[in-house]
């Protein structure tokens, strides 16, 4: 008579297995988040740095009152930023050029990234300059 080969169920195995997911669903969560938060960062940075362009683009065109022709060029094209917290600033270092500097504060969202920064957010910036013709 042959002898057979029991085998354990599965079931013995599903405190391992739950261990094993939430080893790696938190890794993979992370590595998820840390992703959405650097393409958030990234579209900000080139939202900035787009803003300030058509803020120097705005200010070549105007004769008087720049700061205000500057500020309202860059705040119009800050999409989906608010526009309240962005540091503009337009200056004409010589006669024939406009300078504009933008800053603006990028606060992270996800808890797991903040950490990384200081008091959880970081400044970008940008600056533009176009020659008056």
């Amino acid at each position: 008579m042959k002898k057979r080969l029991r085998f354990l169920p599965l079931a013995q195995e599903g405190g391992q297995t739950l261990v094993e997911f939430a080893l790696t669903i938190t890794v993979t969560l992370m590595l998820i988040f840390g992703l959405i938060e650097f393409a958030r960062a990234v579209y900000t940075m080139s939202v900035v740095q787009w803003a300030a362009q058509q803020g120097a683009r705005a200010g070549i065109a105007v004769e008087s009152n720049l700061q205000a022709t500057v500020e309202a060029a860059v705040k119009e094209r800050l999409v989906g930023l608010d526009t309240e917290k962005a540091l503009i600033t337009a200056s004409q270092p010589e006669a024939d050029v406009v300078q504009v500097d933008v800053t603006y504060p990028f606060e992270f969202v996800v808890p797991m990234v903040a950490p990384f920064a200081e008091d959880g957010s970081i400044n970008v910036q940008a600056s533009a300059s176009m020659v008056v013709e």
